[in-house]
């Protein structure tokens, strides 16, 4: 797979992702992403892990923030 350049990871950037949030309120009005939303699964688990992170930063976690 190498030899023909196959992409290991293409994961996006924090903000590419913050770009498609946006993109998603001026579509939907909210940023209310379920983190099943079929027409970007990967922007539900991003903005799922962000109110997770967020939430334990709330809570005093060392780990987050």
């Amino acid at each position: 797979l190498n030899n023909i350049g196959f992409e290991w990871s293409i994961s996006l950037s924090w903000d590419d992702r913050y770009e498609e949030l946006v993109s998603y309120a001026k579509v939907f009005g909210d940023t209310c992403v379920p983190s099943t939303f079929n027409d970007n699964p990967a922007l539900g688990l991003w903005v799922s892990r962000q109110r997770t992170g967020y939430h334990k930063f709330q809570k005093g976690d060392a780990s987050c923030g």
